[in-house]
């Protein structure tokens, strides 16, 4: 063998050995970090123990100036436009519960019924916070003139108004402090609203309620090593999933005053991510088996500064600039009674985005149990350069190649992000290796024919001439 043709044979032959070990190579980003276990036995009822009254006036969802000029360029999210596969499905036959602050319905959100409210002697369709109704317009708001629709108009929505911010215990009771997007339960009393001990007995009574989706526009959140008392919420996931075959999806959880620590857990390292990186921990989003969890993207498909990461990410949807429906029409904010008008965002309106998939996967493919579907939207998920990483987890989501059922080419907006983690494993490395040597033995092989053959052709060359 002449020197050139050993120095090919060697190249191939190296890069060959080399794409071997990368099939083989052990993802780095299977984690060491493991889910809380479940104690199935702490399963709450689903009863409501009205403890709570009205203690501040309600906000009320309003236009900001920049809506009419926003609505016009943007008539439906262009990361999550639902809209070319509607000819197949828009989640009929699905029922969503939305566990939050309560839905107001409108005009443009017809099937929706109360279930239960933990703040008032409702029924879960008054919403003091103009937070839970955001999030439904989000999922389910009808089509109009005005080109903004719910991802899944045609789902039923049944709401539980579980907190809010504008609610408290009566007097007699010890006091609390209530957030929406932090519950903490050590500070509150069973019973009392907007804890994750009231949260498990939503799941609960959404679950029994006949919901296939179930929406939680909620987070808990404390320093690694402090107990969140979930484990009532951790049971209630695990009936929901495994008895009842609902899809549950939730908040990745907002940096607040409240949850002020980001988890920065080494993004271009190639070490696994292990409970040592964990500074912050939330529920439900770290019962990871049981939820998909929704982290924020802006417009450009970049992770939203707010966004907490975490292992526990399962895909991501915008959470930014957001426009939903009101009883005026469309509105893009809040007004507080004092006259303060904030935009909408966190990961709160992010996570309807994706229940809204969820609906529509289901609705298309009825014969999907729970598990199934999460896996699938996970799958299907608009990647990020670099593979899975704690902002966005496997993704943005992506409706046209779930409810498809086609692996999303990665040609939308979130294609190319430079945020970039380790990958994910491939699944079968044995049979990946194996594969490797099949290359690797049949490229020698046809190298050897080929020298042959060139050989004779020469040889034969010599005597003709």
């Amino acid at each position: 063998m002449s020197r050139p043709h050993q120095t090919f044979l060697a190249l191939l032959t190296t890069s060959v050995i080399l794409a071997v070990n990368g099939m083989c190579t052990i993802p780095a980003y299977a984690e060491n970090y493991q889910p809380p276990s479940v104690n199935r036995s702490l399963l709450p009822s689903g009863s409501i123990t009205v403890r709570a009254t009205q203690t501040s006036p309600c906000v009320n969802p309003v236009v900001s100036p920049a809506l009419s000029a926003h609505v016009q360029t943007q008539q439906f999210h262009p990361l999550v436009d639902a809209r070319p596969i509607w000819h197949l499905t828009r989640g009929e036959g699905q029922t969503v519960a939305i566990i939050d602050t309560g839905v107001s319905p409108n005009s443009r959100l017809h099937n929706i019924h109360g279930l239960g409210d933990f703040d008032s002697h409702d029924n879960g369709l008054h919403d003091c916070d103009a937070h839970g109704t955001v999030v439904a317009g989000v999922l389910a708001a009808q089509p109009d003139d005005d080109g903004f629709a719910g991802v899944a108009p045609a789902v039923r929505i049944l709401s539980i108004r579980q907190t809010s911010d504008h609610y408290g215990v009566l007097p007699d009771t010890p006091p609390q402090k209530s957030s929406r997007h932090h519950q903490h339960a050590p500070e509150r009393p069973e019973g009392t609203p907007g804890n994750v001990v009231t949260l498990a007995k939503a799941v609960r009574m959404a679950a029994d309620a006949g919901a296939t989706v179930i929406n939680i526009s909620q987070a808990a959140c404390r320093p690694l090593g402090m107990d969140l008392g979930d484990g009532p919420l951790g049971a209630a996931l695990y009936y929901a999933v495994h008895v009842r075959d609902v899809v549950v999806v939730a908040a990745a959880g907002n940096l607040t005053d409240e949850c002020r620590v980001q988890n920065t857990i080494r993004p271009l390292s190639s070490t696994p991510v292990s409970q040592s990186d964990i500074k912050t921990v939330v529920s439900p989003a770290h019962f990871d088996d049981l939820v998909l969890t929704v982290g924020s993207v802006a417009q450009d498909g970049r992770p939203s500064e707010f966004s907490i990461a975490g292992p526990w990410v399962d895909v991501a949807a915008p959470g930014e600039e957001i426009v939903s429906t009101g009883k005026k029409g469309l509105v893009d904010a809040v007004q507080t009674p004092d006259g303060q008008i904030s935009e909408l965002q966190g990961t709160s309106f992010a996570t309807p985005f994706v229940s809204g998939v969820v609906a529509l996967v289901r609705s298309q493919h009825p014969d999907w149990n729970a598990s199934t579907v999460m896996e699938h939207v996970k799958k299907t998920a608009r990647p990020v350069a670099g593979g899975r990483n704690t902002q966005l987890g496997f993704g943005i989501v992506d409706p046209i190649a779930a409810v498809s059922n086609t692996s999303s080419t990665g040609k939308g907006n979130g294609e190319g992000l430079p945020f970039r983690e380790p990958p994910m494993s491939p699944p079968h490395t044995t049979f990946s290796a194996i594969l490797g040597m099949f290359i690797l033995g049949g490229t020698i092989f046809a190298i050897t024919r080929w020298r042959r053959a060139r050989s004779h052709q020469i040889e034969r060359g010599k005597g003709q001439y």
